[in-house]
């Protein structure tokens, strides 16, 4: 089962994607969140397998870098 962090500012995307892969086996959302900083606390926490962010993101460079520093080898789809 692969564990996914979700990072999206548009709450509605978020819990949307969040219940489409509640519907997939594969697939266990461990966490959303709205911003990478919201997210970090639970990223060492829950120590996901992947990290979706929305490319919409206001600065998805510094998200992704943000998300990164939580956890190096985290892959980060945008």
């Amino acid at each position: 089962m692969v564990l996914v962090a979700i990072v999206c500012h548009v709450r509605m995307y978020r819990e949307g994607l969040a219940a489409a892969l509640a519907h997939d086996d594969r697939f266990e959302v461990a966490l959303t969140a709205a911003t990478a900083a919201d997210a970090v606390d639970g990223i060492r926490t829950r120590q996901p397998d992947l990290a979706l962010v929305d490319t919409a993101t206001v600065d998805i460079g510094a998200a992704v870098h943000e998300l990164r520093g939580a956890a190096p080898a985290l892959p980060v789809v945008a």
